[in-house]
């Protein structure tokens, strides 16, 4: 089963365009960006379809043109925009193509609000309703597969008392909420899906429904992150870890599930900490166009996980900004992580071994890590397109460059290697297949050292970051833990040697 996140995001998508939260911030800052969620499975079944679906469709550059099966969870507008189904028939409608057949599954009143949306000739022939109620089993065919989907009672229309992870009473004026539901596919292989959004804590009816089912994915709702008196069919981070317990307590999920959060919103912080946060949860986070890649046959989530598109990133920053574990959170979404130390062992300073020690130690224990400063050819032997690069830092780099050449005291010397070696550097970024995340202290900030050797490292640092700046897709200067997304001004100029 191959899974695409067209969208990741709650209704508002995260940044709220019209917000100006530190949570949106952050995120508009950092070139993030989520559009409402819906999942596109084996390019044949479309789950949810707001208006965001299409849009994110057409900025992934993805075709929904082999769709055969849409499933709808509810018709809330960012769930459901039921004018996909005339843009659709104007696909076809001119063009002298036959109109592939296709099957709508949504519960009774987001159905009804389909049909006027549906070409009088094509309604019952090309384009075929199915209503779903919760607790039922249907088949799914395709031109190439089948699949089985049941439906989960969500708890969408009954709020919840704060974070108590107990299902409170039916809302009356919601209809649409109330007859939201889950759902639970799994295809010709025995591969199993569970799609949870929109839903607050899991009532035991749906609890029981997911019990033993040892799923592969489980995409499930966390919309409002640390706000927690929300009293809406929703979860918070409290009722996502209840949620996420009972689910293991019933192996629903086991070891080999891979957790994502899901319809994320600006009540949640920043993605690398919601990252930081989810973790220990088992769960994480993807990138809106994430592709993940299923097996009956996988052990673990990890090896489950397939991260697309490829990436190049630049992070800036001082002293004791966050630039290592910004970094670390943006490699922390892939399939396997290469972790590339630039730093030299000194075990005569007590110091420095405390400072290595303490960045191995929060590394997830599946990263590789690689202490070398043979850069470019760490990058040429790396080249698994779902597996990221993470060098730190470009400054002791350059610090182990100079060193070797013993060209502290030539500048002309040490600016030939070290130039050299960032020209290599960049060819083997721009080439390559894998993610490149690289980190590097901002020294232009500061007063001019007082040595020489002082400022040449400043110098050559500058001037490796400006190289690599050049190349990367992506630059981000962190100042006091928060990330400032760089813009690109400098994409037609040169870069001159400092005299």
């Amino acid at each position: 089963m191959r899974v695409r996140f067209l969208g990741t995001g709650a209704a508002s998508g995260w940044p709220n365009p019209y917000c100006s939260c530190s949570s949106c911030c952050d995120e508009r800052a950092a070139g993030r960006a989520r559009s409402s969620t819906s999942l596109l499975v084996d390019e044949q079944l479309l789950l949810d379809c707001g208006p965001a679906a299409l849009d994110g469709a057409r900025a992934l550059h993805q075709s929904l043109a082999a769709v055969e099966h849409v499933v709808i969870t509810h018709g809330h507008p960012d769930h459901l925009a039921p004018a996909f189904l005339l843009f659709r028939h104007w696909a076809h409608a001119h063009q002298g193509q036959t109109k592939p057949h296709l099957h709508l599954w949504a519960p009774p009143l987001a159905l009804a609000a389909c049909e006027p949306w549906i070409a009088p000739q094509d309604l019952g022939s090309r384009v075929q309703l199915h209503a779903l109620v919760a607790g039922t089993q249907h088949q799914l065919t395709t031109a190439n597969a089948s699949y089985t989907l049941r439906t989960l009672p969500a708890s969408h229309g009954r709020p919840v008392e704060p974070s108590s992870g107990e299902p409170g009473q039916d809302e009356p004026d919601d209809a649409l909420a109330s007859e939201a539901v889950l759902l639970d596919l799994e295809d010709d292989d025995g591969v199993r899906l569970l799609y949870a959004t929109d839903t607050g804590p899991l009532s035991p009816a749906a609890l029981a429904m997911t019990s033993d089912r040892e799923y592969h994915l489980v995409c499930i709702e966390e919309t409002f992150g640390s706000f927690l008196d929300h009293h809406t069919g929703h979860l918070d981070l409290r009722t996502f870890a209840s949620t996420i317990e009972h689910l293991a307590n019933t192996r629903a999920i086991t070891a080999r599930t891979t957790v994502i959060a899901v319809h994320l919103g600006h009540h949640n912080p920043p993605t690398p900490k919601l990252r930081d946060m989810l973790a220990p949860m088992g769960a994480d986070v993807v990138d809106d166009g994430t592709t993940l890649t299923l097996s009956a046959s996988r052990a673990d989530s990890h090896s489950a996980r397939n991260i697309a598109p490829r990436c190049t990133h630049l992070v800036l920053g001082g002293a004791r900004s966050g630039k290592s574990r910004y970094a670390e959170g943006l490699s922390a979404q892939f399939d396997s992580v290469v972790y590339i130390a630039c730093a030299r062992r000194d075990s005569t300073d007590a110091e420095w071994m405390e400072r290595i020690a303490a960045h191995r130690q929060r590394r997830p224990g599946h990263w590789r890590t690689e202490e070398t400063t043979q850069l470019a050819a760490s990058i040429k032997g790396h080249q698994d397109e779902a597996a990221c690069i993470l060098i730190d830092c470009l400054g002791t780099w350059v610090t182990a460059l100079v060193d070797d050449a013993d060209a502290w005291q030539d500048r002309s010397r040490a600016t030939t290697v070290v130039m050299s070696a960032c020209d290599a550097l960049t060819t083997a970024i721009s080439e390559s297949r894998a993610s490149v995340v690289l980190v590097s202290n901002e020294v232009g900030s500061g007063v001019v050292p007082s040595s020489a050797s002082g400022r040449l490292f400043r110098d050559l640092l500058g001037m490796v970051n400006l190289r690599v700046a050049q190349v990367c897709d992506k630059s981000t200067l962190m100042v006091a833990g928060r990330g400032l997304a760089l813009a690109d001004l400098t994409a037609h100029s040169t870069v001159e040697d400092v005299p």
